[in-house]
């Protein structure tokens, strides 16, 4: 097997173990490479992670209209989240706006470290 075809199944896996579950959100290929996870409906979508104490803000990869982005276990202020001393982000959640053209499109969602 090619490095890229290999490269290629260790996306597609790492695309279902990640939203393993949630039949509204598929991985689909794209013509630049890289698959992209496509919201088909209104409903949340979950990465389980662990995010480090500090203050984040979260970037859609292409941006996208219609998407909101939340660190599940931070507080939130404006666009910024903040994980306390001690404390566990969990979650980055992606939601589609209601009245969002679906299916909404998604390739990375990027956490930025706010100083």
């Amino acid at each position: 097997q090619t490095p890229e075809a290999e490269a290629r199944a260790a996306a597609e896996a790492e695309a279902i173990r990640w939203f393993g579950g949630e039949r509204h959100v598929a991985a689909v290929p794209s013509a630049e490479g890289p698959l992209l996870l496509e919201l088909h409906r209104p409903a949340p979508a979950r990465l389980d992670l662990a995010v480090p104490e500090g203050t984040w803000r979260l970037a859609a990869d292409p941006p996208t209209a219609g998407l909101g982005l939340a660190l599940e276990g931070a507080t939130a202020d404006g666009e910024h989240f903040t994980v306390a001393p001690g404390g566990a982000a969990t979650a980055v959640v992606a939601t589609p706006a209601a009245g969002a053209v679906l299916p909404l499109r998604l390739r990375a969602v990027t956490l930025h470290r706010v100083r």
